[in-house]
C-alpha cells in the first residue's frame, strides 16, 4: 500500500513513472534520491503521503477491532444479575 501510494504521488508531482524508484523511496525515504535535487521534495511528499495512508488504515483497523471487542465481550444485564441474586440469597441463608 505504501509503495503504491508513493508511486502515485511521484507520478503526479515529479512526473516519474518508475516502480523501482517508488520501491526505493518507500523503503529509504529521502535517502533514495539523495543528490537529485529535483526529486528530493517530491520524494518527501510521496513518502509522507504514503505513510499517512498506512497510518489511517491502521487506525481504522484498530478502531474496528475495539468496537468489535466491546460488542462481543459485553455481558447481558440479566445474566450478570442472576449470580448476584443467588449469592445474596445464599448469604442470607434462605
Amino acid at each position: 500500500m505504501l509503495e503504491d501510494r508513493v508511486k502515485t504521488s511521484l507520478a503526479s508531482t515529479a512526473h516519474v513513472h518508475s516502480r523501482n524508484l517508488a520501491a526505493a523511496v518507500s523503503s529509504a525515504g529521502k535517502r533514495a534520491v539523495a543528490g537529485h535535487l529535483g526529486l528530493e521534495h517530491s520524494a518527501v511528499i510521496a513518502f509522507v503521503s504514503g505513510l499517512n495512508a498506512v497510518l489511517l488504515v491502521g487506525s481504522a483497523v484498530v478502531f474496528a477491532g475495539a468496537i468489535a471487542a466491546a460488542v462481543l465481550m459485553r455481558v447481558p444485564v440479566a445474566t450478570a444479575e442472576q449470580p448476584r441474586r443467588a449469592l445474596a440469597e445464599e448469604s442470607r441463608g434462605t
